[in-house]
């Protein structure tokens, strides 16, 4: 039987909730945002998803760097990105469609490191966008979008290199190379 979360609890005028590492046992109160407020069923919603995606390892707190670790956020890693891709040539509705995975990515984890976004991450964000009612072939482009960010992040040092094996692209069955080392030869 899954465990419980751990519940929303109010510590004076604030929403806070305590979370428990699975390997370290370590304890740590998030502050989620002022008691009743929609702000604070959110953040708590969002900690309880980043913790079971990450095997209910504990979050990084906002602005918090692990050593060895970039201490770029997905929000300051956003915003260069934005800043970058006006620059670029792009349509007005490549802009839009960029603009909405974007969003889909902030509303999840604008304070998250970007060197903790992991692949379960994306699919909180693609679970998001089903949630949304958006079709599979935009779902599948968005997708598409969200890791052409975080390819961006890398290139620029602004995420950590380790991350990057999750975002490269798959080889394409369509791929004249990697067919023709997927074929056997026979001798005649």
């Amino acid at each position: 039987m899954p465990k419980k979360p751990p519940s929303l609890r109010r510590k004076g005028d604030r929403a806070v909730v305590t979370l428990v590492d699975a390997v370290t046992a370590q304890r740590r109160d998030y502050y989620c945002g002022p008691w009743g407020s929609i702000e604070s069923t959110e953040t708590y919603s969002r900690l309880i998803r980043v913790c079971e995606s990450s095997g209910r390892r504990l979050p990084a707190r906002p602005g918090e760097v692990q050593p060895g670790m970039s201490s770029t956020t997905i929000g300051e890693l956003l915003l260069a990105f934005w800043g970058w891709l006006k620059s670029e040539r792009l349509s007005a509705g490549e802009m839009r469609a960029m603009r909405s995975a974007m969003r889909m990515v902030r509303e999840l984890f604008v304070g998250t490191l970007a060197s903790d976004f992991t692949p379960q991450r994306l699919e909180l964000v693609r679970d998001a966008m089903i949630n949304k009612g958006w079709s599979r072939k935009s779902i599948n482009r968005q997708v598409g979008r969200v890791r052409q960010i975080f390819k961006y992040g890398v290139s620029r040092g602004m995420v950590d290199v380790r991350i990057s094996p999750f975002f490269k692209d798959r080889p394409s069955s369509r791929d004249p190379i990697g067919s023709y080392t997927q074929r056997t030869h026979k001798d005649h």
